[in-house]
C-alpha cells in the first residue's frame, strides 16, 4: 500500500514509519527536517521525504497535494508539542481542513487521524470518565491540544457527500495515556478500538503504531472514533 504520513518524526509516527517500511509499504512523509528521519529509512526506496510545514493557509495546498498524490491512505499522527507557551489556535483543525480540500482531488481509500482519549465521543460515551480525563489534561498543560482535537473531530463528522455518507472514509483513534515502550516493562499487548470503550491503562507508542497500521485496511473501523485500549 502507499501511505501519506504526517508526524513521521514524532513519538508514535516514527514507530509507524519503521513498521510500515518493514512490511513493504511505500510511505511519503512531510517533515520539517529530513535530518530527523533515521538514515536507513531515509535511504530506503520505500520512503519519500518532502521537507516543509503543514501549518498555514492555502499556500500549503500544493505541498500537501504533492504528498497525498497517489496515496491509498492518509495518516495524521502529527500535533503540536504539549504545554508550549503559545499553542497556535486551531492549528490542527486548519491543517485537516486543508487536507480535506486536497483529498477531494486525490480520493484516498481512508484517512486516519490520531486524536486523544480526553476528547469526548460524539455519541457521549463515558461522559464522567472522559470529563475526569479532560480535567487531568488541563492540569498537565494539554488542554489546547485537546480542544483542537475536539474541533477536528466535529469537522470530520460534518464532511458528507451528496448521499449523506462520509466524504472520506475516516478513522479517528482516541488513545489516552501513551508511554515509550522502554518505560512500560511488560510484554507487548494487542490493542483494540472500541467506540464506547475507556481505560486509564497506559499503552506503548509501539503498540499504538502497530494498531494504526493494522487499522488502515479494516473497513469495519471506517466511520468510527474508537477509544484505543489494551485488548482484554
Amino acid at each position: 500500500m502507499r501511505i501519506s504520513l504526517f508526524g513521521a518524526t514524532g513519538f508514535v509516527g516514527s514507530q509507524f514509519l519503521r513498521m510500515a517500511v518493514d512490511e513493504g509499504h511505500s510511505v511519503h512523509c512531510l517533515v520539517r527536517s529530513a535530518a530527523k528521519i533515521p538514515k536507513d529509512l531515509a535511504d530506503s526506496d520505500k520512503v519519500t521525504i518532502t521537507e516543509g510545514d503543514f501549518v498555514g493557509g492555502e499556500e500549503v495546498l500544493p505541498r500537501l497535494e504533492e504528498v497525498l498524490t497517489g496515496a491509498d491512505y492518509v495518516v495524521c499522527i502529527a500535533g503540536m508539542p504539549p504545554g508550549i507557551k503559545q499553542y497556535p489556535k486551531d492549528v490542527m483543525l486548519h491543517f485537516v481542513q486543508n487536507l480535506y480540500k486536497v483529498m477531494e482531488k486525490t480520493k484516498p481509500k481512508a484517512f486516519v487521524f490520531q486524536s486523544g482519549g480526553a476528547s469526548p465521543h460524539p455519541k457521549g460515551y463515558n461522559k464522567v470518565r472522559t470529563w475526569v480525563a479532560n480535567q487531568a489534561v488541563r492540569m498537565a498543560g494539554y488542554y489546547p491540544n485537546c480542544r483542537d482535537n475536539d474541533n477536528v473531530q466535529k469537522f470530520i463528522l460534518e464532511q458528507k457527500d451528496a448521499d449523506g455518507k462520509p466524504a472520506i472514509n475516516y478513522i479517528v483513534t482516541r488513545p489516552l495515556i501513551i508511554q515509550p515502550a522502554e518505560k512500560l516493562p511488560r510484554a507487548d499487548v494487542e490493542l483494540e478500538g472500541i467506540e464506547n470503550g475507556f481505560s486509564f491503562d497506559a499503552i506503548k507508542n509501539t503498540e499504538l503504531a502497530k494498531f494504526t497500521l493494522k487499522s488502515l485496511e479494516d473497513e469495519n473501523m471506517y466511520g468510527k472514533m474508537p477509544f484505543v485500549l489494551p485488548r482484554k
